[in-house]
């Protein structure tokens, strides 16, 4: 009967067939087919009076919101290029944090060179396994964190893009760096909380010649304190309210290995050599006078 009141069950038969797709005449036989008799045009003004339709499904495509979250005391070390390195700028960089009771390390973005896959490598005949090579012994030198911390930069994207993008860094990075506490991220960017402070580690896409001027404007957007790596400069800064601090960490490579910045003069900015820890919240900007690193 049309004017019969509609039952709990049967409306809910008829909105799930509604946000399924079907169609009016095939809610009415489903409907009938249970005993509740409705005419095609009864379940057309029920429908449409409570606004029921075919609802949009999600796309089977990941979502990005599961980026590493740390927690504690961090050395980053950010654009080493190996096997551009600098050793013993590294090696006084992990001496001291260890020394001072830092547990864990970040590698922030452009670990490797992999210049095997650009001009220069041909020109200096670097393959792929040199720098492999080079990039095993680096890790045998943090065997003494607990863990190591690897996020994506520009420069890994080489390797991935050669692979056209069939392995990512989570299944890549393994093969060549051993670690117990190894974690490898597809993201370019992981959080840090240390000291009640949070903390946003990143090898972004942007860079600037001047010093925090990346960093600064991902505090805004962030709304936390923000470390990056990729501009190749260091400095450190309070942002205008003093809530965060914004830093530009500086570079683990040698400069004079590069040629680009070596052999032919260019407007690009000074490169600038640092690294950071993070203790209880606070950053400690680590460059070469630091006066623990003498």
């Amino acid at each position: 009967m049309a004017g019969r009141r509609w039952q709990t069950d049967e409306l809910a038969l008829a909105r799930e067939m509604r946000e399924r797709g079907d169609d009016y005449e095939t809610i009415r036989a489903a409907l009938a087919s249970r005993g509740w008799r409705r005419s095609r045009e009864g379940v057309r003004i029920r429908i449409t009076t409570d606004g029921w339709h075919t609802a949009i499904r999600s796309a089977p495509f990941p979502i990005y919101n599961k980026a590493p979250a740390l927690e504690g005391n961090a050395l980053i070390l950010a654009d080493c290029h190996i096997p551009f390195h600098d050793a013993r700028f590294c090696n006084r960089l992990i001496t001291y944090a260890l020394r001072t009771g830092i547990s864990q390390v970040i590698l922030a973005g452009d670990l490797i060179d992999w210049a095997a896959f650009g001009i220069y490598g041909r020109l200096v005949e670097i393959n792929a396994r040199k720098e492999i090579a080079a990039a095993q012994q680096f890790f045998e030198a943090l065997q003494e964190f607990e863990r190591a911390y690897v996020i994506l930069g520009n420069h890994e994207m080489r390797l991935i893009r050669q692979l056209n993008y069939k392995l990512g860094a989570e299944e890549l990075t393994p093969m060549f760096a051993s670690h117990p506490g190894l974690v490898v991220t597809n993201y370019h960017w992981c959080t840090l909380r240390s000291g009640g402070e949070k903390w946003r580690i990143s090898h972004p896409k942007n860079a600037h010649m001047n010093p925090c001027s990346v960093a600064r404007r991902l505090t805004a957007k962030y709304n936390c304190h923000v470390a990056v790596g990729h501009d190749h400069v260091c400095g450190a800064m309070l942002t205008e309210d003093a809530r965060h601090w914004a830093i530009s960490t500086g570079v683990c490579l040698m400069p004079a290995k590069l040629d680009y910045i070596s052999l032919v003069d260019n407007m690009r900015w000074r490169v600038a050599q640092g690294a950071l820890i993070i203790r209880d919240g606070y950053p400690e900007l680590l460059t070469p006078d630091h006066p623990g690193l003498q």
